[in-house]
C-alpha cells in the first residue's frame, strides 16, 4: 500500500527550485533548471522510500505561471480570485507536467487549492445576457480535460499517473474521476494541550457529506491537524495526550470513511490493523452506522446515543469498528445478523469474534527528546511507516495488550456469547473486532 505523502514542496525538496537550493511551496511549475529538478527529484526519493510515488506540487487556483505563459498572465485572473482554465492553461501544465514525468523526476501530481472558481473572462467561459449583465463561467471541464490529457500521455508511456487533488470543503466532482484519492480536511485544529477532541472539532454530519467512497468510488484522505509540538513548552508531556487525540481521530474520520493522512503519529497503532485485514483488497466493502440496519444492533446501559458502528466486509471476513464519542468509558454490546451482514456470502448460521485491535494502553507519560523526533522522522521518510509493524511487533512505546490476563486486569478483554460481542470503549475512543463466519 503506497505512501501518498511524498509531496516535493511539503518535503522541503521543491522541484523548481535552483541546484542546491530547498524548495517549499511557491506556487510554481517551471524549474528552475532541469539539472535542479533532477537533483531534487532524487532527494525526494531517497527519502520518501521505495515503492512511494513522488509528487510533483502544483495549484489549481493560484499558480504562478513562469516565462513561457508571461504573455497571458495578467489576463487569466478576471477579478474572481481564482484563475481561468482556459485552453491556453490547459495546454501550458500538460506540456509542464509531462516534461516532469518523461524524464522520470515525478510518478505523479498533487493538486492544491482544486476549487473550480468562477470567472468574469468573455474569452474563457462567462458570457454576457440580453439585459447586458454579465453571466459568470466555470472552468470545470478544463481541469478535467487537463486531467484526462496528462493520464493518456503518462499511459502512452507505460505509466500510471499518480493525482492527489486538495480542498477543504470545496470539491466539484465531475471533474476529479481521474485521480487517485482526494484529500480533505485542514482547518479547526487541535493544538496541544487542548482537552477537547475530534468528535467535538468536526460533526458527524459534516465528515458524512464529505465522505466520498460510496458516492463516487475513489478515496478521501483527510489532513488530520493534530499539533503538539509548534506550541508546546520544552519539557512538556506530548507523548499521552497525541496518542488519546489520534485515537480519537482514527475512531471518528473511520466511521465516515475517511482515511487519516498527515500530521497522524499513530499510524502503528491503527493502520496495520486495516492493512492486515485487507482494506485496499478492491472487494473489500465499507458499511457505515447510518446503512448497518438490520446487519448489527449496538447498545450500552445508558443507551445508544453518541455510539457509531461500521464495518469492513471482505469475503467471509468482517472488520467491525465500534466508536465511543461521548466524554465517558462504556461497556457496548453489539448483536450481528450474520446473514444479513454476509448477505451473498454463502451459508451463515453463526460468527466467531477476535479482537484486532493493535495498541490499547497509552505510552508512558513523557515527552520525546530532539533527538527522538529528528530519528523518528528521518526513519518515517527513509520507508514504509508499515514496515516495522509487518513482522507483527508494536512498537515499545505503544505496548499492545497482547496477553489476555492483562487485558482483563485492564477490563478490556472482549466477551463473546452466540452472534454477540461486548467489549468496554473507552471516552472518545474505538475498538477494532474481528467477525468471521463459522
Amino acid at each position: 500500500m503506497p505512501n501518498y505523502e511524498a509531496i516535493d514542496a511539503f518535503q522541503a525538496e521543491g522541484l523548481t527550485a535552483p541546484v542546491g537550493k530547498p524548495g517549499g511551496i511557491s506556487f510554481a511549475v517551471e524549474p528552475d533548471s532541469w539539472e535542479g529538478a533532477a537533483s531534487h527529484s532524487a532527494a525526494l526519493r531517497a527519502r520518501c522510500g521505495k515503492g512511494n510515488p513522488a509528487l510533483l506540487y502544483i495549484d489549481y487556483s493560484w499558480p504562478q505561471l513562469g516565462p513561457s505563459m508571461a504573455d497571458y498572465r495578467y489576463a487569466l485572473w478576471a477579478g474572481t480570485g481564482h484563475m481561468a482554465w482556459t485552453r491556453e492553461v490547459e495546454d501550458y501544465f500538460t506540456y509542464w507536467v509531462n516534461e516532469y514525468f518523461r524524464r522520470g523526476l515525478i510518478d505523479g501530481i498533487y493538486i492544491d487549492d482544486t476549487s473550480l472558481g468562477a470567472t468574469r473572462a468573455l474569452y474563457s467561459t462567462a458570457y454576457t445576457l440580453e439585459d447586458g449583465t454579465l453571466q459568470k463561467g466555470f472552468n470545470s471541464m478544463g481541469f478535467r480535460r487537463f486531467l484526462q490529457r496528462v493520464w493518456v500521455l503518462a499511459d502512452q508511456q507505460g505509466k500510471r499517473l499518480r493525482t492527489i487533488p486538495h480542498m477543504t470543503w470545496c470539491f466539484e466532482i465531475p471533474a476529479l474521476s481521474f485521480t487517485d484519492a482526494c484529500v480533505n480536511g485542514e482547518d479547526r485544529d487541535i493544538m496541544f494541550p487542548a482537552e477537547y477532541t475530534y468528535p467535538q472539532v468536526w460533526r458527524s454530519e459534516e465528515l458524512r457529506i464529505m465522505g466520498n467512497g460510496a458516492k463516487w468510488g475513489f478515496i478521501t484522505l483527510w489532513k488530520c491537524g493534530i499539533e503538539a509540538k509548534k506550541n508546546a513548552p520544552p519539557g512538556a508531556d506530548t507523548k499521552a495526550w497525541s496518542y488519546w487525540q489520534g485515537r480519537a481521530m482514527n475512531g471518528w474520520l473511520t466511521q465516515h470513511d475517511l482515511i487519516p493522512m498527515w500530521a497522524n503519529e499513530l499510524h502503528a497503532t491503527f493502520t496495520p490493523a486495516l492493512v492486515k485485514f485487507g482494506i485496499d483488497d478492491p472487494e473489500c466493502c465499507f458499511v457505515p452506522d447510518w446503512k448497518r440496519e438490520g446487519m448489527a444492533t449496538v447498545t450500552a446501559k445508558d443507551g445508544g446515543k453518541e455510539l457509531l458502528a461500521c464495518f469492513f466486509i471482505r469475503g467471509r471476513q468482517a472488520l467491525l469498528m465500534v466508536t465511543n464519542a461521548a466524554a465517558e468509558d462504556r461497556e457496548v454490546t453489539v448483536s450481528v445478523e450474520p446473514a444479513q451482514l454476509f448477505a451473498g456470502k454463502g451459508t451463515v448460521h453463526s460468527v466467531a469474534f477476535a479482537d484486532a485491535d493493535i495498541a490499547l494502553r497509552a505510552p508512558a507519560s513523557r515527552s520525546a527528546s530532539k533527538t527522538e523526533i529528528k530519528a523518528a522522522l528521518e526513519k518515517s521518510m527513509a520507508s514504509d511507516p508499515l514496515d516495522a509493524l509487518k513482522g507483527g511487533e508494536a512498537p515499545s512505546e505503544l505496548v499492545s495488550l497482547d496477553d489476555p490476563v492483562e487485558k482483563e486486569n485492564a477490563g478490556l478483554l472482549i466477551r463473546s456469547k452466540g452472534n454477540e460481542v461486548t467489549a468496554l470503549v473507552r471516552k472518545h475512543d474505538f475498538r477494532l473486532v474481528l467477525v468471521e463466519c463459522k
